[in-house]
């Protein structure tokens, strides 16, 4: 986005904020959203399953994220 113009950036945004509501991008994003949260749920388990000498490692991480960042455990 740094090599657009202002003007580039104000049309951008301003098509993005009427495509958003599309209602197949909204489906769409929906999935995505979703896609997301089930991969998260599954991605930790399998690293450890692969090695369990990174759990600790995890743990770190997990105790160094943003708490507002999804962790997939909801």
């Amino acid at each position: 986005m740094d090599s657009l113009s202002e003007d580039e950036r104000v049309k951008l945004k301003a098509a993005l904020a009427k495509a958003i509501v599309d209602p197949e991008v909204r489906t769409v994003r929906d999935r995505l959203h979703q896609a997301r949260r089930d991969f998260r749920k599954v991605i930790r388990p399998a690293l450890i399953k692969a090695d369990p000498s990174v759990q600790p490692i995890l743990e770190k991480v997990r105790a160094e994220r943003d708490p507002t960042t999804p962790t997939g455990d909801d």
